[in-house]
C-alpha cells in the first residue's frame, strides 16, 4: 500500500512516496539532480525503519520535466507497491518496474548499487 505521499517541494518539484507491502517497504524519491531528474528507490522507508538503504537509481531523459517526472514518481510507486502486495521481492519488483519503463523508451540510464 502507498501509505504516504509527500507533495513537489520548492522550488524544484522534488516528490516521494513511502510503500508498505507484505513483501517490502520502501521508499521513492523523485529529484532533479545535477539538472536531471532521477527517481532513488530505498530499501525500507526512512520514517518507519530504523535501517534503509539505497537500492535501486532510475535517471530520466534530459528532456523530462517537472510535470514528467511527477507522472513517473507515480508510475514507480504505483508499479512497486502492484509487485510488492503480490508478494515479490523488492529487487525483483524494481526490474520489473525498470524493464516496463524501458520497454516504453523511458529511461536513459539505471543503476544498481
Amino acid at each position: 500500500m502507498i501509505v504516504s505521499r509527500v507533495p513537489p517541494s520548492e522550488p524544484n518539484g522534488d516528490l516521494a512516496a513511502a510503500i508498505h507491502t507484505p513483501a517490502f517497504h520502501c521508499f521513492v524519491s523523485t529529484a532533479l539532480v545535477d539538472g536531471q531528474w532521477e527517481t532513488l528507490v530505498f530499501e525500507g522507508d526512512p520514517g518507519v525503519d530504523e535501517n534503509w538503504l539505497p537500492c535501486f537509481r532510475m535517471v530520466y531523459p534530459n528532456d523530462c520535466d517537472a510535470h514528467d517526472a511527477g507522472l513517473l514518481n507515480e508510475l514507480v510507486a504505483m508499479g512497486l507497491d502492484m509487485y510488492g502486495e503480490g508478494g515479490i521481492a523488492l529487487p525483483e519488483a524494481n526490474e520489473r518496474v525498470a524493464q516496463g519503463l524501458i520497454r516504453k523508451g523511458i529511461m536513459v540510464r539505471v543503476y544498481w548499487p
